[in-house]
């Protein structure tokens, strides 16, 4: 039975009948009923437009309309929906009945056959029926609004291959129209090269072998354009576990693709001369080394702090110097160099570089003492300088500076040695920057640049191997921002993308360099805290979350002056002993957040 009242409403012109109905219904013992009536449609028509009810006993022969008629106008109204519709009539009649239903009756009884108990059973499972269909209606569509704006492509296709439905994201990770794709199979688009390994990775999930896959492969995309993605197929099954249909999830990973083919483009390069340079004796023995050092660099920085001093045998008896130039590209600074008599300042302005100001090389000796670079200090001893400027893809990054208290030492035609190893340079730093865009690529999220889900695991996973070996705890905080779709509904997704990119910038401002702020997914947010107490993380949640109710987020015209978020808390050891248990009843205790009301922070097992 329903815990609340029913309210129903009885449309009969026999003033009669609507007594005897309204005597049955008040005989059930274990559901009240709030009965109105009404004598013809027209009445009805108008109760049904300011009352909301839950069911209608619909006399099939009014005095003004006939039922199926007034079913009709009901659909026309929309009302139907909303309310359970039973048709009552004095005779049977099956073309009757069938004609009810189609309109929209939940159940076609005759009035003599009728007695309390089949009265409100019917109207029971009436209303029962329309309360399931509206909440399925709801439920897709919640389901098709996150299908619709997922930021990765989503797919569903049969088992043969033919797209069931697809999201607009998809349509534009490959370029076609929708009307295209419904006229492809899935396979029809895999690039033939991959489409062997995708066959492979089907039959072993047809087969019960796998549950899920992952592929990075490239699809044949509008224009017989290449388009590589990460693909991963999941398999839906049917009540009775039989497969059904699969889904799969598509990330444009093109970029990243494009990154990965210029890194081997720049190593056949670079390989390329090292072996022009392993030719000559003295110079392939000492740039091989050059290269070593090179290969075993982490980061920019670390290259040019050694630079001047793998480079410098190439030229004995002479100082060099390696400068860097600043983002405004205004001045230069030395980063690195050898000899004792480099003769140069330490920092200088562009304009104070010849080779800078005209973008090539620039020797000059003692002969042409008015020709010395402003940043040259010159004096007895400064024979001779060549400045050769560091260029990659037409940008300066800065110089290499060579100086040699012998002029015979440093002559004009060392410039070819120069240029040989300032390319070498140039494409070993573009190595370096490559590998390095590629690795903060794979751990980073694109638009608020927080850590992503994959790194969030990995760190976690270390993090609490310190803390078994040291017995300290781990705080974890998983942060959801309150009804952020209706800021992409009521403003724009230009907003909503600010409020991610400064939701990010600010919880990268407001935690401890120890610690790291990773996107979870959408607006969902985690922190991980270590060597952090329940109560301290509770603490910094609470602050967190009151500094952000006060931030402003504005895109073009729009303001929004303030957003809340609901926070979930949990703590390593207390709450579970895998990163993923901790998370999860983070988790559970956001959620337990959201269910109260948001804007509030609670603790894992204190909701």
């Amino acid at each position: 039975m329903f815990p609340q009242p029913l309210t129903v409403l009885i449309i009969d012109d026999n003033q009669e009948d609507r007594f005897t109905f309204k005597r049955y219904l008040s005989k059930q013992h274990d559901q009240d009923y709030q009965v109105l009536e009404a004598s013809s449609g027209k009445e009805g028509l108008e109760i049904l437009k300011t009352v909301q009810v839950d069911g209608v006993l619909l006399d099939f022969r009014l005095s003004d309309v006939d039922g199926i008629e007034f079913l009709k106008q009901l659909q026309h109204e929309f009302f139907y929906s909303n309310f359970a519709v039973i048709m009552l009539t004095g005779v049977g009649n099956e073309m009757v009945a069938v004609e009810a239903m189609k309109n929209g009756a939940q159940d076609y009884l005759i009035k003599d056959n009728l007695t309390p108990e089949s009265l409100h059973k019917s109207l029971y499972l009436a209303v029962e029926r329309v309360k399931l269909r509206r909440d399925l209606e709801q439920s897709e569509q919640r389901f098709r609004g996150t299908f619709e704006q997922a930021a990765v492509g989503i797919y569903h296709i049969n088992l043969v291959g033919e797209f069931l439905r697809f999201n607009q994201k998809f349509s534009q990770i490959t370029g076609y129209f929708s009307e295209e794709l419904q006229e492809k199979t899935l396979e029809e688009i895999i690039f033939s090269e991959d489409l062997s390994t995708y066959q492979k990775q089907l039959k072993r999930l047809l087969n019960n072998q796998i549950k899920t896959f992952t592929l990075e492969q490239r699809l044949l995309g509008n224009n017989n354009s290449l388009v590589w993605i990460n693909l991963t197929v999941s398999i839906i099954n049917k009540k009775d576990s039989r497969p059904d249909y699969l889904m799969g999830i598509v990330e444009d990973i093109q970029e990243r693709k494009q990154t990965e083919i210029q890194l081997k483009k720049a190593n056949q390069q670079l390989k390329t001369i090292v072996e022009q340079l392993a030719k000559q004796n003295q110079e392939r023995t000492l740039l091989s080394r050059v290269s070593q050092y090179l290969q075993a660099c982490t980061n920019i920085e670390e290259a040019y702090k050694i630079l001047a001093d793998l480079i410098q045998p190439l030229f004995p008896d002479c100082s060099l110097g390696i400068y860097q130039l600043n983002e405004q590209q205004t001045t230069a600074h030395l980063v690195s160099y050898s000899g004792d008599n480099l003769n140069s300042k330490e920092d200088f302005r562009f304009s104070d570089c010849w080779a800078l100001r005209q973008g090539k090389t620039h020797y000059n000796d003692i002969t042409h003492h008015q020709l010395f670079c402003p940043h040259v200090e010159t004096d007895l001893t400064t024979k001779a300088t060549l400045c050769y400027p560091i260029i990659a893809q037409g940008k300066t990054l800065g110089i290499l500076y060579v100086s040699a208290t012998d002029r015979a030492k440093l002559t004009p035609e060392t410039e070819n040695l120069v240029k040989t190893i300032s390319d070498y340079i140039t494409l070993s730093l573009a190595n370096l920057k490559l590998r390095e865009d590629l690795k903060e690529q794979s751990v980073r999220d694109s638009l608020t640049g927080l850590f992503n889900r994959r790194y969030l695991y990995e760190f976690l996973k270390k993090e609490i191997a310190k803390a078994q070996r040291y017995e300290t705890e781990i705080g974890i905080i998983l942060l959801d921002i309150d009804h952020f779709k209706q800021i992409n509904d009521n403003y724009s997704h230009g907003l909503g993308d600010v409020v991610l990119e400064e939701f990010g910038e600010f919880l990268r401002d407001n935690i401890r360099e120890s610690d790291i702020a990773c996107r979870y997914g959408g607006e969902e947010f985690i922190l991980i805290f270590p060597h952090a107490s329940l109560d301290n993380t509770y603490q910094r949640a609470e602050a967190l979350r009151r500094k952000i109710k006060r931030l402003h987020f504005r895109y073009q015209q729009h303001h929004l002056n303030s957003v809340t978020v609901s926070v979930g808390v949990a703590n390593y050891p207390q709450h579970g002993l895998t990163g993923e248990e901790v998370v999860h009843h983070a988790d559970l205790a956001l959620y337990a957040a959201k269910d109260q009301g948001r804007n509030r922070t609670i603790v894992y097992g204190e909701q």
